[in-house]
């Protein structure tokens, strides 16, 4: 549930103790929960401190999306939503080439799946989802139609891991895990 975690990594953002938050993210359809994340928390929305244009597979995207935000305004966010592993891995080298202190500069909330194989060399949270779960429950729901048996729930969220403070969300080092639902 991408919703949910939009709002619970901005408020782990806001307890880490930023106060200008940026998203990256490909679905648009994010930003108006991110803003009601930021409204709750008496944040203010930026508009060019989300980016959501391209698509995430697209070779250099993260890297251009985080330029872009970086570059927006002269304040500079100090927490960092990234709702896509692969927007991540490409927006590490801009954040390396900024010379960017993580955390004291930017703060980071990321989505991982599970064997992504993303490495950073600073401390994060992440919101870590295993693609094996959900390919196998939805196994399991294809399976009860072919069979013609009623699927008991139409929508069921599976929990993703959170970690605070990991280098490699699938590494041991520094992981905390605490899951939640979504």
């Amino acid at each position: 549930d991408f919703n949910d975690m939009v709002l619970q990594g901005v408020r782990r953002l806001h307890d880490q103790g930023a106060r200008h938050i940026a998203m990256m993210t490909w679905d648009g359809k994010l930003i108006p929960v991110f803003q009601k994340a930021l409204g709750e928390l008496g944040l203010a929305f930026r508009d060019r401190w989300v980016r959501c244009d391209l698509p995430p597979a697209l070779p250099g995207s993260g890297w251009e999306e985080f330029r872009e935000l970086w570059t927006a305004y002269s304040e500079k966010p100090d927490g960092l939503l990234v709702c896509d592993d692969m927007l991540l891995r490409e927006a590490l080298p801009a954040i390396l080439q900024l010379h960017l202190h993580i955390p004291r500069d930017l703060r980071i909330v990321a989505h991982a799946n599970v064997g992504s194989g993303i490495f950073a060399p600073f401390p994060m949270t992440v919101a870590e989802a295993d693609p094996a779960r959900v390919a196998n429950q939805m196994g399991d729901i294809l399976l009860q139609l072919i069979r013609g048996e009623p699927v008991p729930q139409a929508h069921i969220l599976l929990p993703v891991s959170w970690k605070d403070g990991v280098t490699s969300p699938t590494g041991p080092r520094g992981t905390v895990p605490v899951t939640s639902g979504v």
